[in-house]
């Protein structure tokens, strides 16, 4: 498992390194979540993306739509919650 301080070098690991899955933040410096997705999603579209927010879940849904997001997990999460995305898109 590894982390980025920032989008941009979360980016830049992704064209180099291979990865299952992204937990991404939605709200970060320079960058947001959903612009890095957009980023992403312009040389992968594989990758499953998921964001997290302390937003509340529904503007969060309204919010994330027409991004190609996989998924979002809202803070604080419950570690069950989390162990569940980890097995749908860990298969």
């Amino acid at each position: 498992m590894k982390g980025a301080d920032n989008a941009d070098e979360g980016i830049e690991m992704l064209k180099t390194e291979s990865f299952d899955l992204v937990f991404m933040d939605l709200n970060m410096p320079k960058i947001n979540g959903l612009e890095a997705t957009s980023m992403i999603r312009e040389f992968n579209k594989e990758i499953k993306i998921i964001i997290l927010s302390a937003t509340e879940v529904q503007e969060l849904r309204d919010r994330i739509k027409g991004y190609e997001i996989n998924d979002l997990l809202s803070k604080p999460y419950r570690n069950r919650d989390l162990y569940s995305l980890l097995l749908k898109y860990l298969k």
